[in-house]
């Protein structure tokens, strides 16, 4: 088992509360590179897995455009397209938090794209195609 995810978990929510304290100038500072280094440095999903969680939870208060500057990349273009099926799958409910966040342009436009890309049938994993068309149809609703 997982026996330390619910650590992981909390420190997520930790970085959350963290930006909401100490501003998002910090967190671009302080939290956003570690966890785009801890994404592009693990071999291990589950860090992999974490990283992407914490990036949900900090598109929820860093903004659009720090979003965007942020974390699209890392979403569409690393993440969706990652070996591990658990890693796109978590992109997409990633996808589906930040197209909630980012500008209509923008959700329109590379979220969407990413989205239909890992929901369409070339895609081989079953749970990715899944959370891919569920957080299209999220983004149909916003």
């Amino acid at each position: 088992g997982d026996c330390v995810r619910s650590i992981r978990e909390a420190a997520i929510k930790n970085l959350k509360s963290l930006t909401e304290v100490f501003g998002v100038e910090w967190a671009r500072e302080n939290i956003v590179p570690q966890v785009i280094q801890l994404f592009n440095n693990s071999p291990n999903y589950l860090y992999r897995m974490t990283a992407l969680y914490a990036v949900g939870q900090l598109s929820t208060v860093l903004g659009a455009d720090s979003v965007e500057e942020c974390f699209l990349a890392l979403l569409t273009e690393r993440a969706a397209t990652d070996v591990v099926p658990n890693i796109r799958f978590c992109a997409a409910k990633m996808l589906a938090i930040v197209a909630g966040v980012v500008k209509e342009r923008v959700r329109n436009g590379p979220v969407k794209r990413c989205l239909t890309t890992l929901a369409d049938e070339s895609e081989k994993d079953l749970d990715v195609r899944f959370f891919a068309q569920e957080a299209l149809g999220k983004l149909n609703a916003v």
